[in-house]
C-alpha cells in the first residue's frame, strides 16, 4: 500500500531529506520539498550549491496530507528519471543498451512530424532503452536522452532536450499510465497555445464556484484559493483549451503578481474530465509557481530596479518588441529568471486579454463515463489526433521498499504531440505543423500573425 510518509523517509531509498513548510499569510498551500541528490554528478540540471534550490522536488497541497502525497509522487518520478549508475548490461525494460542492441524500431526522433531530436544526431553515437508504442503495442528503441533526466550524456544536450514531463508515478501501472497520458496532453495543450497565442475561451471562476458540479470539494477550494488571491491584489485569469481526450480539457491559469519585489507571472495548468478540477489544479500551481518566482526574486538581484541603470523601466509599450534584449533561456533556471521581469508580464497579460467571453473550441468526443475513460480509449484518442505515445516503464529504477509498497513510475515520448521545450536556443523542437493547424484544430482563433510562432519564451516553469 502507498505510504506517502514510509515513501519520504532515508531508508526507502530516494530522499536525503524532506522539509514541510506550513502555509503563511501570502502562500495558502502547505509545500513539501524534498532532496533527491539532485546537486549528484548523476542528478545534475545545470544548477551549482549556490544557485537557488531548484534541485529540490517536490509539491504543495491545501492540505498536509494532500501535499504530502502530491510530494512523494513527485519525488518518485523524478527518482526514477536519473540514469542508472552504470551501463547498461542485458537489454531489459527501463535498462539502456548500446546501440544496435535495442529491441524495435528506432524512434524517428528526427522527423519534422516529431520533433524530439536534431537531424545532427548520430544514432551509433547513442545510448537506446526499450519502449513501447501504445497505439500498435510493438516494442520501439528510444534514445535514453528522451528518458533521463537530466541526461547521463552531457554530449547529447546538443541533440536532444530533456525533460522531465510525461513522467508519472502511480500505484500500480494503469495510474501511472493514464497521469502521464494527461500530461503529455497538457503540456502540448499550452504548448500549442502559447506559441499559436490561441484566443481562448476565458473561464470565469464565480461561474465556476456557483454551478452545480459532482465536485463540491474543487468548487470550496477554488473560492478558497480566490479570495486569497483578491486579498493579496493578485490578478488572475483562467483559459480553456480542447484537447483530443475524450471529456477532457485542459485549464490555464495566469497569476500576475504586480506587488512582489518585481512584476512576476506564473502560469499552471491541469487537464481533467470536470472543469472545477481543472481550474483548481491550474489555479494551485499559480500559487507554488509564484512562490518559487519570488524566491528567485530575493536570490537574484536585478540590476534594472537601479532607476541609475539605463534599462531601468516600468513597462512596455503596445508596440514595443518583447522579446528585444532577452537572455537566451536554457532551463528552468533561466525561465524562472525571465518570468520575473516586465517583459515578461506583459507578453502573459496581453495574452490573458484576448480571451473571448463564450468563445468554445472543439468539444472533445463523449464518453459512456468520461471519468472512468480506460487507458485504451485515451490512446485511441490519441492515435485519432496524430499522436503516437511511447511509454517507457522505468519502475525497475525504484529501490525496492518503493516497489514493494506498489509504486510504479513510466515516461511517455509525446510522438505526435508537442513536447515540452527546456531549452529555447533548440529549433528542431518546434512541432511546427501543430502549431500551424491549431486554430482550425481546435476551432479556436489565432492571435499570431500568418501563424508563425509567439517568440516569446513560454512560461511553464
Amino acid at each position: 500500500m502507498i505510504d506517502a510518509r514510509a515513501t519520504l523517509e532515508r531508508a526507502a531509498g530516494i530522499a536525503r531529506g524532506t522539509t514541510m513548510i506550513p502555509p503563511a499569510a501570502d502562500q495558502p498551500l502547505w509545500t513539501v520539498a524534498v532532496d533527491i541528490g539532485g546537486l549528484d554528478a548523476t542528478g545534475h540540471r545545470g544548477l551549482e550549491s549556490d544557485d537557488y534550490p531548484l534541485h529540490l522536488v517536490g509539491a504543495a497541497g491545501l492540505r498536509p496530507g494532500d501535499a504530502l502525497l502530491r510530494g512523494a509522487g513527485e519525488a518518485v518520478e523524478r527518482f526514477a528519471l536519473r540514469p542508472p549508475a552504470g551501463p547498461g548490461q542485458t537489454f531489459e525494460a527501463g535498462q539502456t543498451v548500446e546501440a544496435g542492441q535495442a529491441e524495435g524500431r528506432p524512434l524517428p526522433f528526427a522527423d519534422p512530424r516529431v520533433a524530439l531530436g536534431s537531424p545532427a544526431a548520430d544514432p551509433t553515437a547513442l545510448r537506446w532503452m526499450t519502449g513501447r508504442d501504445l497505439v500498435s503495442g510493438e516494442p520501439v528503441a528510444v534514445p535514453t536522452a528522451l528518458v533521463d533526466y537530466p541526461a547521463a550524456d552531457t554530449a547529447s544536450l546538443r541533440w536532444f532536450d530533456p525533460t522531465p514531463s510525461g513522467t508519472a508515478a502511480g500505484a500500480g501501472a494503469e495510474m501511472a499510465l493514464r497521469n502521464a497520458l494527461h500530461e503529455i496532453v497538457e503540456r502540448d495543450a499550452v504548448m500549442v497555445a502559447w506559441a499559436a497565442q490561441l484566443r481562448l475561451e476565458r473561464v470565469e471562476l464565480a461561474g465556476l464556484v456557483n454551478a452545480t458540479t459532482t465536485r463540491p470539494a474543487a468548487v470550496r477550494e477554488l473560492g478558497r484559493l480566490a479570495r486569497v488571491a483578491d486579498e493579496l491584489g493578485l490578478s488572475v485569469s483562467f483559459g480553456a483549451i480542447p484537447t483530443a481526450l475524450r471529456g477532457v480539457e485542459c485549464v490555464v491559469a495566469v497569476l500576475v503578481d504586480r506587488g512582489s519585489r518585481r512584476p512576476l507571472a506564473a502560469v499552471g495548468s491541469r487537464a481533467s474530465t470536470c472543469r472545477a478540477d481543472a481550474a483548481l489544479g491550474a489555479f494551485r500551481e499559480t500559487f507554488q509557481v509564484r512562490e518559487v518566482l519570488r524566491g528567485v526574486c530575493g536570490w537574484y538581484p536585478d540590476e534594472r530596479e537601479n532607476p541609475e541603470n539605463p534599462e531601468h523601466r516600468g513597462g512596455r509599450g503596445p508596440g514595443d518588441d518583447l522579446t528585444a534584449s532577452l537572455p537566451p533561456v536554457s532551463c528552468d533556471l533561466d525561465r524562472a529568471r525571465l518570468w520575473t521581469t516586465p517583459e515578461a508580464v506583459d507578453a502573459v497579460e496581453r495574452w490573458t486579454e484576448s480571451f473571448l467571453e463564450g468563445q468554445r473550441g472543439r468539444v472533445p468526443r463523449e464518453s459512456s463515463d468520461a471519468t472512468a475513460a480506460s487507458v485504451a480509449e485515451l490512446v485511441e484518442d490519441l492515435a485519432q489526433d496524430g499522436g503516437r505515445p511511447t511509454v517507457v516503464d522505468l519502475t525497475d529504477r525504484l529501490p525496492a521498499p518503493i516497489r514493494a509498497m506498489g509504486w510504479h513510475a513510466v515516461k511517455v515520448i509525446p510522438v505526435g504531440l508537442h513536447a515540452l521545450r527546456m531549452d529555447e536556443r533548440h529549433e528542431f523542437t518546434w512541432l511546427r505543423g501543430r502549431i500551424d493547424d491549431a486554430p482550425d484544430r481546435l476551432a479556436v482563433p489565432g492571435g499570431v500573425p500568418d501563424r508563425t510562432i509567439h517568440p516569446f519564451p513560454h512560461p511553464l516553469i
